[in-house]
């Protein structure tokens, strides 16, 4: 979650080396761990390694891991996610239902698994324009979590993504009301994260719809620099963050600067084919 992924990295190789040692290649300890290095590459925008993983991790998996195990159910959610960031998400959909599915499943599953669950579904409903159903599994992810764990990373997770949708929806006065409190829970527990980030996105956006500038540009260029503190200056979502602070910025016609940014932003996509 801090968004360190090269270190997670070298720790993710460290531990299949010693796995593989004790256990073997064929083994659910390797699978799990094969999942979690997977995982790491999609966050690190390497998508077609991560795919590639990840397919060998379930198909080890379908042989060492119960079905109806939080194991297995984890597997299916990576797959989903990096299915999500590669293909986009209309290929993404089905994954992350079968993903929930294995959550409600598992026999012990608690309120964090399955608002992780709903949650993730949210997000690819989002994605593909599917508002009402996206809104409707992000409240219920948000209403599967006791008071404690609002304030969590799954717990702001959910919340973003409602708001995110009630965005989307036009919501906008239930969208404000949320961003308030969601953004200054988000600082407190998760500042200098990517989460941070993201729910500095949707609050500019209410703030831009509203014609208010300026408070937007503000929260777009900390977005940014987040995006680039913990992603580096060449990922994808810093390309994204560049270009939603570019649009504000013409806006208050601050058209040079703009313009580098956009640039850059270029640059990166360049990279990326």
């Amino acid at each position: 979650d801090s968004g360190d992924y090269q270190e997670a990295e070298h720790l993710s190789r460290e531990s299949l080396r010693y796995i593989v040692a004790a256990h073997g290649e064929q083994s659910a300890r390797y699978a799990i761990g094969l999942g979690i290095l997977a995982s790491i590459h999609s966050n690190r925008a390497n998508y077609w390694l991560a795919e590639e993983r990840i397919d060998r991790a379930l198909a080890i998996g379908r042989d060492t891991l119960d079905a109806s195990s939080r194991e297995y159910a984890n597997l299916l959610t990576i797959r989903a996610e990096i299915i999500w960031r590669r293909h986009g998400c209309r290929k993404a959909m089905r994954p992350f239902r079968e993903a929930l599915e294995a959550v409600e499943h598992i026999p012990d599953a608690g309120p964090v698994e399955l608002a992780r669950a709903r949650q993730n579904t949210a997000v690819a409903c989002l994605n593909c324009g599917h508002l009402e159903s996206a809104l409707r599994y992000a409240d219920s992810a948000v209403t599967a979590l006791p008071a404690e764990a609002q304030s969590s990373y799954i717990g702001l997770s959910a919340r973003n993504s409602q708001l995110s949708i009630l965005v989307r929806m036009a919501a906008l006065d239930r969208a404000a009301a949320l961003a308030e409190p969601l953004l200054a829970d988000a600082r407190r527990c998760h500042a200098d994260q990517p989460l941070l980030a993201a729910v500095l996105g949707n609050v500019a956006e209410i703030h831009e719809i509203r014609h208010e500038y300026a408070a937007a540009a503000t929260l777009l260029e900390e977005a940014l620099h987040i995006h680039e503190r913990t992603l580096g200056t060449a990922h994808p979502k810093v390309a994204g963050a560049l270009i939603d602070y570019a649009r504000v910025l013409r806006k208050l016609q601050q058209t040079e600067e703009a313009q580098s940014l956009e640039i850059r932003a270029r640059a990166i996509a360049q990279t990326l084919h």
